[in-house]
């Protein structure tokens, strides 16, 4: 007599929960967003769909990239804002000129304008 299988039976999904989870995470939602979305326990939804929520999400960053450089050419300032928000790009920062950073001794200042301060007081 075989061995009766214990616990639960392997969680199956359906093809259109499937669609949606691709959708949501081509458009970039996180895997605890989707899942609690969906009502799929977190570590069951990591289980069956991380891997798939990976590529989606990488997909869906290239078509952002596309549609960037598209819209580069007719709306330059909405592309940037984009760039920025979510495709964590940022301004390119250049420093010129001669940057020389100095020591103060604070309580030396402090000293030379209390004196300062005391002579004018007297005088």
């Amino acid at each position: 007599m075989a061995k009766k299988k214990l616990g639960r039976p392997p969680k199956t999904f359906t093809p259109a929960q499937i669609d949606k989870i691709s959708k949501s995470a081509f458009a970039g939602a996180r895997n605890n967003t989707i899942a609690v979305a969906m009502g799929i326990d977190g570590e069951t939804f990591n289980s069956h769909f991380k891997e798939l929520c990976t590529q989606k999400r990488a997909e869906g960053m290239i078509a952002l990239l596309l549609t960037q450089s598209r819209m580069a050419q007719t709306m330059p300032v909405m592309a940037i804002w984009l760039g920025k928000q979510l495709l964590d790009q940022a301004d390119k920062s250049q420093v010129s000129g001669d940057l020389s950073i100095g020591v103060i001794n604070y309580a030396t200042t402090c000293k030379a304008a209390n004196k300062d301060k005391a002579k004018e007081a007297q005088g």
